[in-house]
């Protein structure tokens, strides 16, 4: 947070599952995935929006493509927000992927089945380190 507020820009590689890091159950394509909350918790702790950028190779070269800012709903609660949010930047990583499939790569399974509790859906938002004991 401190070298966004200093640069101003932060690139984040967004649409990984990091065990180690919070994440939430969120639509992606057709049913929900594991998607880290990391980005709607800086846009929330910045006040900044976020900037999709995609990276598209065309022949020799590549093309960016900057997207229209996708701004944290204020008018929701914390969590509300985050998830919508977040929802809203795995619509655009489905679009671009739709446009370009043979671009994108996933090594892990993305579309696991999500816990049927609520409880273990907000156990997921935790850390990895909250969530498992450390043994001494």
């Amino acid at each position: 947070l401190g070298g966004l507020r200093h640069v101003g820009v932060l690139g984040l590689l967004c649409d990984l599952e990091v065990i180690r890091l919070s994440l939430a159950w969120v639509p992606s394509f057709v049913r929900p995935a594991l998607t880290m909350t990391a980005p709607a918790a800086l846009a929330r702790a910045s006040g900044l929006p976020l900037v999709p950028v995609s990276c598209v190779a065309r022949g020799a070269g590549y093309e960016l493509r900057v997207e229209e800012p996708l701004e944290l709903a204020r008018d929701r609660d914390r969590r509300a927000a985050e998830d919508d949010l977040l929802a809203r930047l795995n619509a655009t990583y489905a679009r671009w992927i739709r446009a370009h499939p043979e671009q994108w790569v996933w090594y892990r399974p993305r579309w696991s089945a999500p816990p049927a509790s609520e409880a273990e859906r907000d156990a997921a938002r935790a850390p990895l380190s909250a969530r498992t004991p450390r043994s001494s």
